[in-house]
């Protein structure tokens, strides 16, 4: 058995492997699923490839290889909860897969895993063993004749065991798993492979794709039968290694060590300490690779499970002894062991850091206090006894605990957590902001569009190179379901053989323009593409009748083409530039590219300064004067990556891309129009500068003839402040400054006004009739100044009444209001009904509060008040 090989040759070696069986190698997808909601993360291989498996894509080769990142971590597939106790949970993991799209089954994937195990990786064969389904023959009886193995190592095994499905719908198939003996020094005397233990250990499962699942529980022949297999690269290195953990293979150990070296720790030398190291060895490559992929740390969804993990191991960094941000260090270990097999997270090191350090930032400031809180709740408990759910949604709500972490917390303790309280308590939080997360995945592509796509139906596109072509109509589609013709004033979706429009993507809006013909025309309102290739054109038929098979003159707004291309340009120039002024960290979150204004999202964790700001216009503005050539090349992925281009989370990437030079300073994979020169934009200018999200900030920008005109907009402001002011305009800011002065000081007179009791209200609580009260007269020129001071009194009593007189211009004025809990009870008309005799006057008003006027102001005094108040609590009683 090797042991020399890394995880990094491993990994290489099994990719390579394949290429040699005439495999496609494809780069690992975004932890972020694409086109799929049903899945929270990408937790298998096979993901990227669903549709493939369904039917419903066609790719350029009907084999591929892959090594995928996966997260499992919420969820159907969760192990957060076990990751740092065991020696195989973890929620970020690498799945090494090949698979075939109708094209090879189960007779090659048997000899391709063989072969691999027993000849690259030199596994013994005398210490393999293989499970298949019970009921599938086949696969056995091919399982002996390719391996040799004896028919006592080839075991059956139920559905539970082998049969795998993705998720509730989804491919499905039986499978066959491959163990291997690891001998009775990894596991207990007598175990046997059907014992699930450590032992006889689980390395490879060959899935063979026969069915498709679907959500009634039935199931149906796939289109071809295909393969899928799945093997955990950590798993297989422990094995290769001759280790028993995956936390000791080297990539995880390098990892671990370089926290254990920066925390001052001995990995072996105490328990609680190993599983606080494993814990952040796990979570800081989940953590990172999340960050990168485009997950924002947030309360709901995805986000929502990226702060969990965060805070899980901050939590058990403190238990480390640490007491400020440490777990962003970690990013830098992650990149020095698997930067070069996913050169997009390199990119990204700064900016992963930097969100990491913010979120740590954050939670270290309520951390304390929670676990304060949670301490006061729980002193006194008893071991089983149960923390309310309330007391759980406190420290989710106010100090960032997630439900999690508080159950551990409580777990350790002995106690028990009232979950359905806590959930219920949510639930009521997420009516009233109607912030419910609406869903785990993109939105999956219409089945009309796949049912037209696998007809064989798609569209060439023309437009980088002119902004019209001769089309045919291949498809119309109108009222959600294909016609084959249209009539003037319908709306409709047409899509051609070839098109010069380009489609939604990238931040790019759609183009618009006209498809005509001598007898029509078909006004384009929005172009987009819901499959590969294929281009959707949505609009209104003007004039005239469509039918499919009609040949169209295509023609793109030029006017309105030429605007979007440069400022879609712009926004990489923009991109750039923030990464000069604020720093490498800057990373793209969002963007929109309008022929109006161009909209740039970027991970940022405070304001832009105006100075910032201007620096940023000033860089740009010169950048466009420079006028240099803007260049766009094709070029393989791989090689595009490798030569600096800089890749983004929410795309989704072919084998050929285009990468845009813009100068010196910008090297961008991008499939969007752009300008042929940077002078085409000739004006920048920043309108806007805010926050999106925590961590996130927005920036709206314009251009050319819209920026001229802010411009002028901006000037026109100018002068007509000018005129109002009668100051001239450089003269501005003086004016304006020395009117705030003379404002502040009036409200300062007005606020000493309104200041007419000098006393504190706990001074004046007493209690009349078991109830407690204010009751205080004071001196004011105005009886509507009394109406604050007795709201002011009432929101620090927070439970009583509250009794305010005063002498105004000759008049007795008495306001009488409760709070709102116990108003029907106490009936403040009738209390100012029977002051009205004491100041010769008339009252009136609502349960919660009332006043009453009067001529006589002798017996305006706090003792007589006091009296008549308690002679209306002891009637209130009586009648009680």
């Amino acid at each position: 058995m090797s042991t020399a090989l890394t995880a990094n040759e491993i990994r290489e070696s099994f990719l390579k492997f394949f290429e040699s069986k005439k495999h496609t190698r494809e780069r690992s997808s975004s932890l972020i699923p694409h086109n799929d909601p049903t899945l929270l993360f990408t937790n298998a291989g096979m993901n990227q490839f669903k549709d493939c498996f369904t039917g419903n894509e066609k790719r350029s080769y009907v084999r591929a290889t892959t090594c995928q990142k996966c997260v499992r971590a919420g969820g159907k597939h969760n192990d957060l909860e076990s990751v740092g106790f065991t020696k195989r949970h973890q929620t970020f993991f690498e799945m090494l897969g090949n698979f075939s799209f109708g094209d090879y089954f189960k007779k090659e994937a048997i000899e391709y895993a063989w072969e691999f195990l027993t000849e690259v990786v030199k596994l013994p064969k005398d210490k393999l063993w293989i499970s298949v389904f019970e009921k599938d023959d086949e696969a056995e009886e091919l399982w002996k004749k390719i391996s040799g193995l004896p028919a006592n190592r080839i075991v059956r095994m139920g559905e539970k065991d082998n049969f795998w499905a993705m998720g509730d719908t989804g491919p499905c198939g039986p499978c066959s798993e491959i163990y291997i003996d690891r001998g009775e020094t990894f596991g207990k005397k007598g175990e046997t492979i059907f014992d699930g233990g450590e032992r006889f250990l689980e390395i490879w499962n060959l899935v063979f794709m026969q069915f498709e699942k679907f959500a009634d529980g039935t199931m149906k022949p796939l289109p071809k039968p295909s393969v899928d297999t799945g093997m955990g690269l950590e798993r297989l290195a422990s094995v290769l290694q001759n280790v028993e953990s995956n936390y000791l293979i080297d990539s995880m150990q390098a990892i671990l060590q370089s926290f254990a070296k920066q925390l001052g720790k001995t990995y072996g030398a105490n328990a609680e300490d190993d599983t606080a190291l494993r814990v952040l060895t796990d979570h800081i490559r989940a953590v990172s690779f999340l960050i990168s992929d485009g997950v924002q740390p947030s309360n709901e969804g995805r986000g929502y499970v990226l702060r969990r993990i965060l805070r899980r191991a901050i939590r058990y960094g403190k238990k480390l002894g640490c007491q400020e941000p440490f777990f962003y260090k970690g990013v830098d270990y992650v990149q020095k062991q698997m930067g070069k097999a996913y050169p997009e997270f390199s990119q990204n090191v700064a900016a992963v850091s930097k969100m990491i350090y913010h979120e740590e930032e954050k939670f270290f400031e309520t951390l304390e206090n929670g676990l304060k809180l949670l301490e006061s709740k729980t002193s006194g408990m008893k071991k089983g006894q149960m923390l309310a759910g309330n007391v759980a949604f406190q420290l989710y709500d106010t100090f960032g605990f997630p439900l999690d972490l508080t159950e551990v917390i409580l777990k350790e303790k002995g106690l028990e957590l009232d979950v359905k309280g806590f959930d219920e308590e949510l639930l009521a939080q997420r009516t009233r902001s109607k912030a419910n997360w609406k869903g785990s995945g993109e939105q999956a592509v219409s089945g009309l569009y796949k049912d037209i796509s696998n007809e064989g139906i798609s569209t060439s596109f023309v437009g980088y190179e002119s902004l019209e072509s001769s089309s045919k109509v291949l498809a119309l589609i109108s009222g959600g379901k294909k016609v084959e013709k249209i009539s003037a004033g319908d709306e409709a979706e047409i899509i051609l053989d070839k098109t010069p429009f380009y489609a939604e993507g990238g931040g790019q809006v759609g183009d618009q323009g006209i498809l005509k013909s001598k007898d029509l025309e078909f006004s384009v309102e929005n172009t987009f593409k819901p499959a590969t290739n294929l281009f959707v054109h949505r609009g209104k038929l003007k004039s005239g009748e469509l039918k499919v098979g009609a040949n169209l003159s295509a023609q793109v707004d030029k006017q309105t083409r030429l605007k979007t291309r440069i400022n879609h340009t712009i926004t990489h120039v923009l991109h750039a530039t923030l990464q000069e002024i604020l720093g490498d960290h800057i990373k793209q979150a969002g963007s929109l590219v309008h022929p109006d204004y161009l909209r740039f999202d970027f991970s940022h964790f405070q304001q832009v300064q105006k100075n910032e700001l201007r620096k940023i216009e000033n860089i740009v503005n010169a950048r466009i004067r420079e006028n240099s050539v803007v260049e766009i090349k094709e070029e393989e992925l791989e090689k595009a990556i490798a030569g600096g281009a800089k890749a983004f989370f929410d795309e989704k990437y072919g084998e050929k891309v285009r990468v845009l030079s813009v100068g010196s300073f910008s090297k961008e994979l991008c499939g969007g129009t752009h300008a042929e020169r940077l002078g085409e934009a000739g004006l920048f200018k920043i309108v806007n500068e805010s926050s999106v999200a925590s961590g996130v900030r927005r920036i709206v920008a314009v251009t050319g003839q819209k920026a001229y005109d802010f411009v002028l907009e901006q000037e026109a402001m100018l002068e007509t402040l000018s005129e109002l002011l009668k100051s001239p305009e450089k003269e501005l800011p003086g004016r304006v400054e020395k009117l705030l002065k003379e404002k502040s000081e009036l409200q300062k007179k007005i606020q000493n006004q309104s200041q007419i009791s000098k006393k504190d209200a706990a001074e004046l609580i007493q209690e009349i009739e078991g109830v407690k009260v204010i009751i205080e007269v004071v001196s004011a020129e105005n009886a509507k100044d009394l109406r604050p001071l007795s709201d002011n009194y009432k929101q620090k009593l927070k439970r009583g009444v509250v009794v305010i007189g005063a002498a105004v211009e000759g008049r007795a004025t008495v306001l009488a209001s409760v709070t709102d809990d116990i108003a029907d009870q106490f009936q403040m008309p009738k209390f100012v009904e029977k002051l009205s005799s004491l100041v010769n006057g008339k009252g009136g008003g609502r349960p919660n509060f009332a006043q009453v006027g009067g001529s006589n102001t002798d017996q305006l005094n706090e003792a007589k008040l006091a009296e008549a108040l308690k002679t209306h609590l002891q009637s209130i009683s009586a009648l009680a």
